[in-house]
């Protein structure tokens, strides 16, 4: 399986900068999880599929108290990373129940 291309894109980045603190890289956590989804690595769980369009979160725990939630969009190829959930958040899933972050 071949490595997956990041995308980052500036919603991403917005909602790190408010709900992780400026100290935190946007692109750098999003490239983290998504090298921990690609090799089901520690510190991230699916959580499910969000949309029928691809929408899918992963809860993320990283060392130093780094916890959230990501939506994101995958293909093949590509990983794009659309926003991020401090904890509190509740997320509808189409035909599914909610989950909270």
């Amino acid at each position: 399986m071949t490595a997956l291309a990041v995308v980052v894109t500036a919603h991403w980045r917005a909602r790190v900068r408010e709900r992780m603190g400026r100290e935190v890289a946007a692109a750098a956590l999003a490239k983290t999880i998504a090298a921990a989804i690609h090799t089901s690595g520690p510190g991230v769980q699916y959580l499910g599929r969000v949309s029928r369009s691809g929408k899918r979160i992963y809860r993320f725990a990283f060392p130093g108290g780094l916890n959230g939630t990501a939506m994101v969009v995958m293909d093949e190829r590509h990983i794009r990373f659309i926003t991020v959930f401090d904890s509190g958040w509740r997320i509808p899933r189409q035909g599914k129940r909610s989950v909270r972050t």
